[in-house]
């Protein structure tokens, strides 16, 4: 594979600001002059992932990452170097210089870029499906404008597309433009074709039914789709009698991960407008129609991996299923899975057999006001969903729904919000709070009487850059680094005052402490933007940026370095003298001269400690 040129990787990562990398990701927050947001690689309830603007890098404290733009993408997207320089210049539009110019004939692109630019074709293809001039077209836009009462404009706004009922050269067509026959395999899009023998190897998928593109919040690219029946449907679709088919997983596509509408609903989430949770891609769609920030699951039940990607932009959710037996089943599971992420989740319960599709239409923009006007809370809406009339259901009823309370319950952290809870349940219910109290403790002692419990308190969370600026330094060759990069002409007289030999390679400072004063000794250390060309390893990369991400005061760098000097020196001689005790312990059949002569040495030894060197800093630096 070519490789990108180096001055090309430099000029991206000078180019995109690492704040505009993250912000579609993470929701974050202005803390001073950085930003601060949950975590993308850990399911933290309290935030430390820190952005950096002015040193364009990231720290994340919970689970220890930190890095650049490059960095960022491979750990979010699950990308190699090279992919993610490509990820990142085709999401800023920048060019992509190789060592030798532009991609040579024959340059194969990574699997997943070749699957992002199947999708894309799929998606432009399936639309001009639609919008065709024949019968196909017409049936779709008719069923579109008259039976799903969308306008032509939605259709194009969304990419919303047709899948012909027969298209035998839709595999032919994408495979002639180059795609390996590996990446259309793996796309999606696609079935093993029923005949070995025939000429297209892969069959459609989908086939006479509409497309609704699924995109990935971060990046926006389509990565699946979910297509629904239609009439038109051939009789020997493999899946004929599902209403909704969604592309299988993929390498793009991890359906419990993903929530469809996020990439458009994390912009218009705000206080007053929080995330409207709902079924189905059309219910999503009909949300906005009205203004209301919806997202909905990938045809499956809502997971702890989706909420919390929701907690990242919002803390707040409504839930808005449908209003059969069903809905109300799927809102009462998803309410203990969005207490364990850490959201706050209201409910809009609606009429038996309606659905928000069915009930925008019929109510246009005064729906969407009542959806949070009117919604109700948790223990309301499980209370109303368990027993028909609390307040006067027998005390059977009440002690099994109480119990139902109980153990969803269990999941949230704050004994605070579950006294709060309990409170509630007690006027629902018409039972004495002291007695709901007791009964609860009762449940919970005998839940985990025979689990070992242990409860760890979350650390209550840093205000400002406490996170940061707090975070020490752990060895002096880390100490003489950061100094080297504040002021770069320092090095010449820390050469001066500090022996190769006193620098403790074995670790990543070392090393690295290491390369920083050879390059001065050849006077071509310029300081911090070399850096980059310098590190050899993962470790040495993710052991830099976590070094960058510390807030330092200059005159408290320079104060260090005589104490660093000091540090490096007498652990040296301290090792030497270790060494030495060593040799003298086992030198009884050394001649006598031989032990004389080590025991001087460690003579020597023990008085240079009380006559280190010295490093004069100049005062221009």
């Amino acid at each position: 594979m070519p490789i990108i040129s180096r001055s090309c990787i430099e000029d991206i990562r000078q180019k995109v600001n690492i704040y505009d990398l993250v912000s579609p990701v993470v929701g974050l927050k202005k803390v001073g002059a950085n930003y601060r947001g949950l975590s993308p690689f850990t399911n933290e309830k309290t935030p430390s992932f820190y952005v950096l603007p002015d040193k364009n890098i990231f720290k994340d404290f919970s689970s220890g990452e930190a890095g650049d733009i490059y960095k960022f993408v491979q750990l979010t997207e699950r990308l190699n170097f090279q992919e993610a320089i490509e990820s990142i210049a085709a999401r800023f539009n920048l060019p992509v210089e190789y060592e030798k110019g532009q991609a040579p004939a024959g340059f194969k692109p990574s699997l997943r870029k070749e699957i992002l630019d199947i999708h894309d074709l799929a998606t432009e293809y399936y639309q001009w499906n639609f919008f065709a001039d024949n019968k196909e077209g017409a049936f779709i836009r008719e069923y579109w404008q008259k039976e799903r009462m969308f306008s032509e404009k939605e259709a194009k706004d969304y990419k919303i597309g047709l899948a012909l009922p027969k298209d035998s050269k839709f595999f032919i067509n994408l495979h002639k433009k180059g795609f390996s026959y590996e990446a259309l395999n793996k796309c999606g899009l696609f079935f093993p074709a029923r005949n070995p023998e025939s000429e297209e190897p892969l069959f459609p998928r989908f086939r006479g039914r509409l497309m609704i593109p699924i995109r990935e919040h971060a990046n926006q690219r389509v990565v699946a789709f979910t297509a629904r029946q239609l009439e038109i449907t051939p009789d020997d679709d493999r899946s004929r009698e599902a209403k909704y088919v969604n592309s299988p997983e993929t390498p793009l596509f991890n359906k419990s991960h993903l929530l469809f509408g996020l990439y458009k609903s994390k912009k218009e989430v705000s206080d007053t407008h929080p995330f409207i949770l709902v079924e189905g891609q059309l219910d999503v769609l009909r949300c906005w129609s009205v203004g209301l920030p919806a997202v909905a699951p990938q045809g499956t039940s809502v997971t702890e991996n989706q909420l919390l990607l929701l907690k990242r932009f919002n803390d707040r959710i409504v839930c808005l299923l449908d209003g059969d037996e069903a809905g109300r089943k799927a809102a009462l599971r998803t309410l203990p899975i969005a207490w364990k992420a850490g959201l706050d989740i209201a409910f809009h319960p609606l009429p038996d057999g309606a659905d928000p599709d069915d009930e925008i239409l019929k109510s246009g923009t005064a729906f969407a006001k009542s959806a949070l006007a009117d919604s109700i809370g948790a223990i309301p809406f499980a209370v109303q969903s368990l027993v028909e009339d609390p307040l006067n259901a027998n005390p059977r009823e009440k002690n099994r729904t109480a119990n139902a309370i109980f153990e969803l319950l269990t999941q949230l952290e704050s004994e605070l919000m579950r006294m709060e809870y309990l409170r509630e349940l007690s006027r629902l219910l018409g039972i004495r709070e002291d007695i709901l109290s007791a009964d609860f403790k009762n449940y919970l002692s005998n839940k985990f009487r025979r689990s070992q419990v242990s409860t760890l308190a979350e650390s209550p969370e840093k205000t400002g850059d406490t996170a940061i600026s707090n975070s020490k330094l752990t060895n002096a060759e880390e100490d003489l680094i950061l100094a080297l990069f504040e002021f770069p002409s320092l090095g010449s007289h820390i050469l001066q005052a500090v022996d190769n030999e006193w620098i403790d390679d074995s670790q990543v400072s070392g090393r690295i402490l290491n390369r920083i004063l050879a390059e001065t000794e050849e006077g071509s250390w310029n300081g911090v933007s070399q850096m980059e060309e310098m590190l050899e390893t993962d470790e040495e990369r993710n052991y830099y940026y976590n070094l960058r991400s510390k807030e330092l005061h200059a005159s408290n760098l320079l104060r260090s370095v005589e104490e660093a000097v000091l540090k490096i020196y007498k652990r040296f001689i301290q090792k030497r003298i270790h060494n030495l005790d060593v040799e003298l312990a086992n030198a009884q059949s050394l001649p006598l001269e031989t032990q004389t002569e080590l025991a001087k040495q460690r003579s020597a030894l023990k008085h240079s400690i009380t006559d280190p060197p010295v490093i004069k800093i100049p005062f221009n630096l």
